[in-house]
């Protein structure tokens, strides 16, 4: 958005304007005076929210904010109820049109900030309400702070002029459109409570609401809301995409990187290029290596390295650092201090808490003893893992956390790696999607995983008889571990499962996600679609109600119906992942007895 762009985005929420003054004329039932207060306070909040959102920091260019149409994609979404289908060029109004109160969801690295700063401006652009962008992340900072009152100081704050009272009866009359970012980064000990605030709005105003986060079963309860997808990106807007992006270095690269997407890359490499970040990560190593990686851990390594190394050679010089560590040094570091703010639960810190974090990184890396600062200077400006924030700082993206945790881990001692992979198994769904911090690991180190987390969890779960088919009573007790019940929506909605509202039935949920997913893709024939088993369910759940699976009694046909369907969590679908914990007992003796060949066969030399 140009500077002209941002003045007529102003002009059109005037245009348009007489559609909110009249829901606020209704509200308020005053006269000219109240009008002309309500029209221009409309004018200085769009003002004031147009000056702080219409441009963002991007991957490549990390100096100076862009402008959003410079770099933006109109993002594509796919609906999750009523047929699934894909949204093109996703707007607010479109979005709207599938319900009042959404959910969107996506991975990281799918754009799901961008995706919602877009809708804020685009809800200016077409004089719908007052919307309002809020970073569900900072409650973090206040425990009791809620979330009505955290969005009317946030409202004031970026321009709201006509105080908190008003500012709290707009919300109430459902003239504030609420886009509510990143559920998934708020503490887990507080996202029970929020969750309850965000449906308790939902109830109790007409607000229309949007809400993002990383995929996570435990937003199937929410039956007010309609649930959409970040969609991958296809072909074309992959290439408009890397077309957009301002890449400073050799532009003959992204010619190349194009050419090389609609000839095959595209398609061979599909889960990586169809995501935004990995997609623009990918152009930043392309012109110094034909492999391209399948695998993220060896992706995130090619991205570290070119950023270490190759960032700076494309412009023929390399950029002075403040320290003197090299690349090995650096990332031993910088994954101790990843692991630290992992734990600490935080993705976004001030600059003298980074400065602590890294003089116990250094301790814990054995790391020379360097400036504080200067490290922190280096990972911002030379190797451009960390980002300036306003006053704060943060990773360039959770993925370069979540990859360096498990960096970490890796060459951490037993006890340590021990301690950190049961502590991130047993967390179910946490901050920040710890699952990709174990992903990544068993693709670096799959033994490790097996042993610490993988065989234990999964002959707990599956008793003393794990050796034998998994019995019907076996897989009743796992289902009603994990589900209380189904929820239907509506006449033409599919059922959804109640999640257990506890920490073991998330664990187990991640547990076998993680077996399905990363262990054994190849083991897994393919499973009915999860949709088909909600479509057959659904005949056992009246529309808009909540049944739990206490009022069915044992032989009721909705077992058998669950238990046979071959789809997610059947009994089949259990027993695969049995059978699949007697198979990496099996690694594990194989490797044990290749070891002991070993050592007796070089101690015989």
């Amino acid at each position: 958005m140009s500077a002209a762009d941002a003045v007529s985005f102003v002009d059109r929420a005037m245009q348009l304007f007489p559609t909110a003054l009249a829901a606020a004329k209704a509200v308020t039932k005053a006269g000219d005076f109240v009008e002309f207060e309500f029209r221009n306070a409309h004018i200085q909040y769009c003002t004031a929210v147009l000056k702080n959102y219409c441009k963002a920091r991007t991957f490549f260019v990390r100096d100076e904010p862009q402008y959003l149409d410079e770099f933006y994609v109109p993002t594509s979404l796919l609906t999750q109820s009523r047929g699934s289908r894909r949204l093109e060029k996703a707007n607010l109004d479109s979005l709207l049109k599938i319900g009042p109160r959404v959910i969107v969801d996506g991975t990281g690295g799918s754009g799901k900030t961008v995706f919602m700063r877009y809708l804020m401006l685009d809800s200016i652009e077409r004089g719908i309400a007052y919307p309002v962008l809020f970073e569900l992340r900072t409650l973090n900072d206040d425990a009791d702070l809620g979330l009505e009152d955290a969005l009317v100081a946030h409202m004031v704050a970026n321009g709201f002029p006509l105080g908190v009272d008003y500012a709290k009866k707009a919300i109430k009359q459902g003239q504030v459109v609420l886009l509510l970012d990143g559920l998934d980064e708020v503490n887990f000990s507080r996202r029970r409570k929020l969750a309850n605030e965000i449906r308790r709005i939902s109830t109790s105003t007409d607000c229309k609401i949007v809400v993002s986060s990383r995929p996570d079963l435990t937003l199937e309860g929410w039956e007010l809301f309609s649930r959409v997808r970040m969609a991958p990106l296809e072909l074309e807007e992959a290439c408009e995409l890397v077309e957009k992006i301002r890449f400073d270095d050799d532009e003959g690269i992204k010619v190349r990187f194009i050419d090389s997407l609609r000839s095959g890359l595209f398609e061979s490499h599909h889960s990586f290029l169809s995501n935004p970040l990995l997609l623009s990560i990918m152009l930043l190593t392309y012109g110094h290596s034909a492999d391209i990686p399948k695998r993220f851990s060896s992706f995130y390594e090619r991205a570290y390295i070119a950023l270490f190394e190759k960032h700076d050679a494309y412009k023929g010089y390399r950029r002075e650092r403040e320290t003197d560590l090299d690349i090995s040094e650096f990332s031993a570091l910088f994954a101790a201090f990843s692991t630290i703010t992992f734990n600490e639960g935080v993705f976004r810190f001030a600059s003298t808490d980074a400065a602590k974090f890294v003089k116990i990184a250094k301790k814990l890396a054995s790391s020379r003893d360097i400036s504080e600062s200067g490290f922190i200077e280096d990972a911002k400006q030379a190797v451009c893992l960390l980002v300036e924030e306003g006053l704060d700082l943060s990773f360039v993206h959770r993925s370069f956390q979540e990859y360096f945790t498990a960096k970490y881990i890796q060459s951490a001692n037993r006890n340590i790696q021990k301690a950190l992979i049961e502590r991130y198994g047993s967390q179910g769904s946490s901050q920040f999607a710890v699952d990709n911090v174990l992903r990544y690991l068993y693709e670096l180190s799959p033994a490790v995983v097996e042993e610490f987390y993988l065989i234990p969890s999964l002959r707990k779960t599956f008793g003393k008889s794990y050796k034998r088919k998994l019995t019907h009573a076996k897989w009743k007790e796992l289902v009603l571990t994990m589900f209380v019940g189904l929820h239907r929506p509506s006449d033409d909605s599919t059922v959804g499962f109640m999640i257990a509202d506890n920490k073991k039935a998330r664990a187990l949920l991640n547990l076998f996600s993680f077996v399905r997913e990363v262990c054994s893709e190849s083991h897994f024939p393919a499973m009915v679609a999860m949709k088909d088993l909600r479509e057959e369910l659904s005949i056992y759940a009246e529309p808009e109600t909540t049944t739990p699976f206490s009022s069915f009694g044992a032989s009721d046909p909705v077992w058998k119906a669950f238990a046979n369907h071959g789809s997610f969590f059947s009994l089949s679908d259990l027993d695969r992942i049995r059978a699949e914990l007697i198979e990496m007992e099996k690694r594990v003796r194989v490797k044990e007895d290749t070891e002991m060949e070993f050592l007796l066969g070089a101690s015989g030399r």
